[in-house]
């Protein structure tokens, strides 16, 4: 079913990224050298806004592509902000065990969900997942505290908002969260572009 809300949502995300991604050399291709961490999460953003324009911009979508599209939903709750994350540490030459440590520990909530199709508690993956993005965030705002970056604060502020209060706020106004999420990422990348180049 054609969701014209959904599909503005998507198209407002991906002229974001476009636009994010204008600012990195090479960012449009696979071989980007510099910022590779940000370009690839970039990247992952937009690859899942197109995706998101035909899995809500038509009536025919078969169920095959929407398990996909929520599948490679759940990828960029957690894997793009690593990537911002990792970015942003290494940029402030943060020792490489920790950066990767906390990579890792990033990408390990996504690992868990693409290994196994039928997760018996998905409370427990959520809380798994909010807690690894809280680390994420703390590390991040604690190092651009220390080196007066205040894009980094803001990147961190933007996805406490949009992973903790708007589902809530989306469940008490009655707004689609699909289309809020999507508008919130938007502001996650701003924010993470800000932050870069404060860095």
């Amino acid at each position: 079913m054609a969701n014209p809300g959904t599909v503005i949502a998507h198209i407002v995300k991906l002229i974001v990224t476009i636009t994010c991604m204008k600012f990195f050399k090479d960012s449009f291709t696979l071989r980007a050298a510099e910022q590779g961490w940000a370009v690839r999460a970039f990247q992952i953003l937009l690859v899942h806004s197109i995706l998101g324009i035909f899995r809500f911009g038509g009536p025919g979508i078969t169920k095959r592509f929407r398990n996909f599209y929520e599948l490679f939903s759940s990828v960029i709750e957690v894997v793009p902000f690593a990537f911002f994350t990792t970015e942003v540490l290494l940029k402030y030459c943060v020792r490489e065990e920790f950066r990767f440590l906390l990579l890792a520990f990033g990408l390990l909530p996504t690992v868990i969900e693409l290994s196994s199709t039928r997760i018996k508690d998905r409370s427990k993956l959520q809380n798994f997942t909010n807690f690894v993005l809280f680390l994420q965030m703390i590390s991040l705002i604690l190092v651009c505290l220390f080196n007066d970056n205040y894009g980094g604060l803001s990147l961190g502020a933007s996805l406490a908002v949009a992973r903790y209060i708007s589902e809530d706020f989306c469940d008490h106004y009655e707004v689609p969260y699909v289309d809020l999420s999507q508008y919130s990422l938007s502001f996650v990348e701003i924010f993470a572009l800000a932050s870069l180049k404060e860095a």
